[in-house]
């Protein structure tokens, strides 16, 4: 290997070094996003496994997203859906399929996997 081919090689990555992000991205693989292209004001917070700088530019522009994450091991997992940044009144739209409601903790909706589409408790069951 050249010292110019080197240069440009990725750094060396141990899967232990990063075993919890690895974790956790695994388990939101399962989502549809789309951005507007319009700038959004810089995002507030954290999220597990991922520091301030992620998310400033992983929401530096409007978007809209929904999906179906799994859950811890043990837990059930839930369909979930969010804006960023959040639209005004998003949290109080009637009409929600039963089951279904905003999480303050997550900041998005969700509906449990028992109760979506193709559950005996689901509209598809």
């Amino acid at each position: 290997m050249t010292e110019q081919t080197s240069a440009r090689s990725w750094p060396a990555l141990p899967v232990d070094d990063w075993a919890a992000t690895r974790d956790t991205l695994q388990l939101h693989t399962l989502a549809t996003t789309r951005f507007s292209g319009r700038t959004a004001p810089d995002h507030p917070g954290e999220a597990l496994n991922c520091g301030p700088h992620v998310m400033l530019e992983t929401y530096s522009h409007e978007v809209s997203s929904c999906g179906y994450w799994p859950g811890p091991p043990g837990e059930e997992g839930v369909f979930h859906s969010y804006a960023y940044p959040e639209p005004a009144g998003s949290r109080d739209i009637t009409g929600l399929p039963e089951g279904a409601r905003w999480d303050d903790g997550l900041g998005e909706f969700v509906l449990p996997l028992e109760r979506g589409p193709g559950s005996s408790e689901g509209s598809g069951g």
